[in-house]
């Protein structure tokens, strides 16, 4: 049976205050992971933390927990096996990526030059004495 006039009114403003009240709960969780990821990493990085066991901790426990709860959520609403379901071209676009980024990077090599202390491409790099800064 179809509803018509106030109660097909009413139907429709419910839907877009849940809407709303939708996108609200999504601002909010989205506000919560950048919160929750900003200072996991803040306190991760600090320098008593390097090399240690809590750097692991506060770095990368948050990001597994809020990724596995986003796999959830997106498992509920449907979405995961769209996620990561294969689409033709995938491998390769994959292939012509990491062979952009590999050219990209061979080319930053070649044009870097021998100014850095660290190279080592530079014949005699390891016999020079390291460049003195001028004042």
């Amino acid at each position: 049976m179809e509803l018509g006039g106030r109660a097909a009114h009413v139907r429709h403003y419910s839907a877009r205050v849940s809407r709303a009240d939708d996108n609200r709960l999504n601002y909010l969780w989205m506000s919560l992971v950048v919160v929750a990821v900003g200072t996991a990493t803040y306190f991760g990085f600090q320098v008593q933390r390097a090399g240690t066991k809590g750097f692991w901790l506060f770095a990368g426990a948050p990001l597994v927990a809020i990724a596995f709860a986003g796999a959830l959520r997106a498992h509920r609403d449907g979405e995961l096996q769209g996620w990561v379901r294969p689409v033709w071209g995938d491998p390769t676009r994959g292939v012509i990526s990491a062979a952009a980024l590999v050219l990209a990077a061979i080319a930053m090599v070649l044009t870097a030059g021998c100014e850095s202390l660290r190279c080592t491409t530079c014949p005699d790099a390891q016999n020079q004495p390291p460049p003195q800064r001028q004042a």
